[in-house]
């Protein structure tokens, strides 16, 4: 017993040494770095640069924060060292990136089941208490959500036939889009956002799943000249910090961290109709023909292989989430009433801990 008192005394010192090594000491000068893989235009990449504005704000610059994009991460990431001696203290991760903790995470990116900013607004907010419980049991927190524009696809030629990517290597962004662009293409693949550019650059994609956000639509444009909005989804990314490095603040810095969530994440919700008509009118700036829908029975093949793979999902899922896929089909889908048309949305950083 003694043994394994000593033992855990030694933990806690090393525990709170590395705490203080990285600014949680007295002097209450802490530094941060908030990173994505994605860049700064994007998304993720202005999420990570408003969040760190509105925290130095609320901190009273107390806290310092530096952003940090086009990072290979992922939630073993998370408040490891990085050069120049600070940590990464948050992490903007894709929805992907998250099933293997939970495959409620897949919510977002179920195909063709979300035909509107209002409707993602509403199905975030249902499974707001979902996400957060699923990082939670893994040791992290959920600062806040980050909505996407919806996804469409990018491609070298126009989408006017069925078989029009039969032939094509289409890069998708987790396994349930991979499995719906598999029963259209020659090949689906799975591949974070830089190496979907590496592999565009060595013409090894043909076409490729996404919005097109920011620099990332002007990245595919130099490769893929067309874009056809089929709304596949409309997917999220989630900020997310160990819950022990959280726990570790003082409470008025806790609080800073979760005012500055919620603050940020409202205006993302806010200013998404305006991103997506931003990256309309940059396409348009940059000659790329955009179609509306695609070829009627090749859209029609891929919501039937999309409609088998929400089966699959409510399948392996929890009752809890299936329960907030019935409550948003009931309330919320496009054959119900419009009711999540103007739903207000409470954000995901309105924790019970506040």
């Amino acid at each position: 017993m003694e043994l394994c008192s000593v033992l855990m005394l030694a933990l806690s010192v090393l525990f709170l040494c590395a705490i203080s090594s990285i600014g949680y000491g007295a002097e209450r000068n802490l530094r941060w770095t908030v990173e994505t893989a994605y860049p700064r235009d994007t998304a993720a990449g202005e999420a990570v640069d408003d969040f760190a504005r509105a925290l130095t704000q609320a901190s009273a610059g107390t806290v310092k924060v530096r952003s940090q994009f086009n990072t290979a991460t992922g939630l073993d990431d998370i408040h490891m060292p990085v050069r120049g001696g600070d940590a990464v203290i948050a992490s903007v991760l894709f929805a992907s990136d998250l099933v293997p903790a939970s495959p409620v995470f897949e919510l977002s990116t179920l195909p063709f089941d979300v035909r509107s900013v209002g409707d993602a607004q509403q199905l975030a907010r249902l499974a707001a208490t979902r996400y957060r419980n699923a990082l939670a049991s893994s040791g992290y927190l959920l600062l806040m959500v980050v909505p996407w524009p919806p996804t469409g696809i990018w491609t070298r030629a126009p989408l006017a036939t069925p078989d029009a990517l039969s032939a094509a290597r289409v890069r998708t962004y987790d396994q349930v889009s991979r499995n719906v662009f598999s029963s259209v293409s020659g090949e689906a693949v799975t591949l974070p956002i830089r190496d979907t550019v590496r592999e565009l650059a060595d013409g090894k994609v043909d076409a490729v799943l996404s919005s097109g956000d920011g620099e990332a639509g002007r990245i595919y444009a130099k490769h893929l000249r067309n874009f056809t909005a089929i709304r596949y989804a409309y997917p999220l990314s989630f900020m997310v910090m160990r819950q022990a490095a959280f726990e570790a603040l003082p409470l008025d810095i806790q609080r800073s961290v979760l005012s500055a969530a919620t603050e940020t994440e409202a205006q993302l919700w806010k200013d998404l109709p305006s991103r997506i008509r931003r990256n309309s009118d940059q396409m348009q700036q940059m000659g790329i023909q955009v179609t509306d829908g695609g070829n009627a029975v090749m859209t029609s093949a891929l919501r039937a292989a999309g409609d088998h793979e929400i089966e699959s999902w409510r399948e392996r899922v929890s009752p809890e989430d299936k329960e907030i896929m019935k409550t948003y089909e009931t309330r919320c889908h496009p054959s119900a009433d419009a009711e999540c048309a103007t739903a207000q949305f409470s954000g995901s950083a309105a924790h019970e801990n506040d």
